[in-house]
């Protein structure tokens, strides 16, 4: 088994290549009858969007997926979930290492892409460690998911619905198979919500970081001091710990706070529970307690920047992702206290990590205002926080909705297929894809300094 090769291709282009060619084969198996429930039609952009939504893990969906599609419909979604959530490359080359063949320098490249990753590590490896460890973690959310589905349902669909779900939820892709109304039955039954909330968190956690974790214990079985314990955490991991806690606390408290009116009948637990499934959804996972088109306007603002950062590199969920954030703010610390260079644990963050970080964040900003835009070129003006809402959640790759999917125009919900795919195959892979091989008679070419006023 081979990828997609083409001599001239470059990496970034085999990777969006490659997303693009499973989203339209998905669309096309969508849209046939045979993936249909009985007397059900649906057209192929609505097709379309729930291929790319499911592919890009992101979770809208302008059809209700259970009432929708019938088994054979729903197994193809969960494909197209499990093959986004992990990446392409990454099963392709799970195939090419059980099949016992070599993976080539330019395939060795395409993951490392894929994957976050600037090195070309040990594939073998990581590999094997990526595949166990969400076996694993799916495996145990759908059997704890299961003793709650089994006494709503009967046992077919209990094995179907706890599979489907716990998928998803590692995949931070949102789809269920539970009705238009996602987890709302369920906002009470704490259980049910703390494995769905476990299950988003470690997807969105990302590979390397599952791998700093395994050996933090390894090294913690053999007694070793706390103080080595966490010098050895890698600062990628740091980060990532640091910036997930606060980014799952602070949205949860503000969400408390701004919509405290639909809470007034609600105990403490229900409370604590359900903010912190929101806070934590709302981090590219798309799964809902609460109804979003009853929240204040204010409230899906402040939520627009939390989507909009997302979850890590090198795991499901999309964003520009919490080490880009730190970066930048970092950065900005460091500007403020006159510092030269930047600082984190110790450990000098190089000025070209920076700049990507800064690049990142600001070509997601354009590409985030552009889908604005257009998919508000058809409304009211009273409905454009909805609608941007509605945006960043598709280049967040979220799929949290106030409800309007469904009525979106043919050209809004194009729109958002774009900002689905742009989001998940990342903005610098899309930009790589596009340009043009740099010419090696201006590569070494120095002009002179020019100076601009700033501010």
């Amino acid at each position: 088994m081979k990828f997609i090769k083409l001599k001239n291709f470059s990496t970034a282009q085999i990777i969006a290549l490659n997303f693009l060619i499973v989203i339209l084969i998905g669309s096309i198996l969508l849209y046939l009858p045979i993936t249909h429930q009985k007397n059900v039609q649906i057209s192929y952009i609505d097709a379309l969007f729930v291929a790319t939504s499911a592919t890009c893990v992101t979770g809208l969906t302008p059809v209700v997926i259970d009432t929708t599609f019938n088994a054979v419909g729903k197994i193809v979604i969960l494909i197209l979930i499990q093959i986004g959530g992990l990446g392409l490359m990454t099963i392709m080359s799970s195939f090419v290492l059980f099949l016992k063949n070599r993976i080539s320098l330019k395939e060795r490249q395409t993951l490392s892409e894929m994957l976050n990753r600037s090195d070309l590590f040990n594939f073998k490896a990581f590999i094997k460690k990526v595949i166990k460890f969400t076996i694993l973690f799916e495996g145990i959310g759908a059997i704890l998911l299961f003793t709650v589905f089994i006494q709503k349902t009967d046992l077919v669909n209990a094995i179907g619905q706890a599979i489907f779900t716990s998928i998803s939820a590692f995949c931070n892709a949102g789809f269920d198979l539970l009705g238009s109304k996602s987890l709302i039955p369920f906002k009470n039954n704490y259980f049910l919500l703390s494995v769905v909330m476990i299950l988003i968190v470690f997807g969105g956690l990302g590979f390397v970081v599952w791998s700093d974790i395994v050996d933090f214990y390894k090294q913690l079985k053999q007694k070793k001091p706390i103080s080595v314990l966490i010098r050895s955490i890698s600062t990628h991991t740091k980060v990532v710990a640091i910036v997930t806690l606060v980014l799952i606390f602070i949205p949860a408290i503000m969400t408390g706070i701004l919509e405290h009116r639909l809470f007034h009948n609600s105990s403490a637990a229900e409370i604590i529970f359900n903010t912190l499934f929101q806070s934590i959804t709302l981090r590219t996972a798309g799964f809902y307690t609460m109804d979003f088109s009853l929240f204040r306007h204010i409230t899906l603002l402040f939520m627009i920047p939390v989507m909009f950062i997302g979850g890590s590199s090198g795991g499901t969920a999309g964003g520009v992702k919490t080490t880009t954030f730190f970066i930048a703010i970092a950065y900005l610390i460091s500007v403020i206290k006159g510092q030269k260079d930047v600082i984190v644990f110790n450990r000098m963050i190089s000025k070209e990590i920076v700049t990507k970080a800064f690049t990142l964040i600001f070509i997601n900003i354009l590409v985030l205002f552009t889908g604005i835009f257009l998919v508000s070129l058809e409304i009211a003006d009273s409905q454009i926080i909805p609608y941007a809402f509605e945006a960043a959640s598709a280049l967040a790759t979220v799929g949290i909705s106030t409800g309007i999917t469904s009525s979106v125009s043919v050209f809004g919900k194009a729109v958002l297929i774009a900002l689905m795919y742009i989001g998940r195959i990342g903005i610098v892979t899309l930009v790589f894809s596009m340009r043009g091989t740099q010419s090696k008679n201006n590569a070494n070419v120095g002009y002179p300094t020019g100076n601009m006023i700033v501010g």
